[in-house]
């Protein structure tokens, strides 16, 4: 069955208590392609990109993140809620801002949505004038147990906090660095994706995972990296709360580099929240 749009965002604010608040910061738009396929919008922002005039890798993610989880459901006709496990992304090429962006997403393979509970979801990101994709990626999903979702949580500030006033992508985020070149994303209200929990976004979760692993690996080399694929494992819900990123060199090349991050909230390191593995490419390789 086909879902119309306002279907679409009924059923999102059915399953998961309200709108999506971290989509909402960033001015996401969702909607359908004439082919079916699950598409989220975003026009130009400040608070999409990042200090080179391209569009921030993390919101490239959280955009390939959010339509990917946005299509598991609808495989579902919003039936049921679904988690992700682990989501990998690769990067083709640097996005220049400035042009806006649509990211598409459609299930692997037949879904039925009765009996269906792992799904895999393939997504790209381009421009709406779209010569290829920027950035592609496969997401597993899990279908959760419950068939009705939990009450809804209040929002508090969130129609507030649309990202008009941030003046690029980290300024929106507020990244800071802590010892033992650790990453610390401050939790807020803009960063929930599951309102009903709540928890933290999936993509602001890999944009930290994936910033902490870029500062590391800058500070390690001295030629420019650039991130050409990140693979994440989801471990347990992200909570309303701080979230601290560790990085861990697992190998330095002399045009590739790979590292592995965890993040961890009130439970420590011992208690990971999720993990990625993180490899990068000399910025020249990057742009060819």
């Amino acid at each position: 069955m086909t879902l119309e749009a306002s279907e679409l965002r009924e059923g999102l604010a059915r399953r998961l208590g309200g709108p999506i608040a971290h989509d909402e910061e960033l001015g996401v738009r969702y909607g359908f392609a004439p082919d079916g396929a699950v598409t989220s919008t975003i026009d130009p922002l400040p608070a999409i990109e990042d200090d080179s005039g391209d569009v921030a890798r993390g919101a490239l993610a959280s955009v390939l993140d959010t339509v990917s989880g946005i299509a598991s459901m609808a495989c579902l006709d919003f039936a049921g809620t679904c988690t992700t496990l682990n989501l990998r992304i690769d990067y083709l090429r640097p996005m220049p801002a400035g042009r806006g962006l649509i990211a598409r997403a459609t299930p692997v393979g037949a879904v039925d949505p009765r009996r269906a509970r792992l799904l895999t979801i393939k997504s790209r990101v381009g421009t709406p004038s779209d010569n290829g994709p920027f950035a592609v990626a496969v997401g597993r999903f899990f279908r959760l147990a419950h068939s009705t979702p939990p009450p809804p949580q209040f929002h508090g500030d969130l129609p507030q906090r649309r990202p008009s006033g941030a003046q690029s992508y980290a300024d929106l985020m507020g990244m800071t660095e802590a010892e033992d070149q650790r990453l610390v994303l401050p939790f807020r209200d803009g960063l929930i994706g599951n309102g009903s929990l709540p928890s933290l976004h999936g993509g602001a979760i890999v944009s930290l995972l994936q910033d902490c692993a870029l500062r590391y690996a800058r500070r390690a080399v001295e030629h420019p990296l650039e991130i050409a694929s990140v693979h994440v494992s989801f471990l347990q819900f992200g909570r309303a709360e701080d979230l601290i990123a560790v990085p861990r060199l697992v190998r330095l090349g002399r045009s590739t580099a790979t590292l592995n991050v965890v993040a961890h909230q009130g439970g420590g390191i011992e208690l990971p929240t999720a993990e990625a593995t993180v490899t990068f490419v000399s910025a020249q390789s990057a742009k060819s």
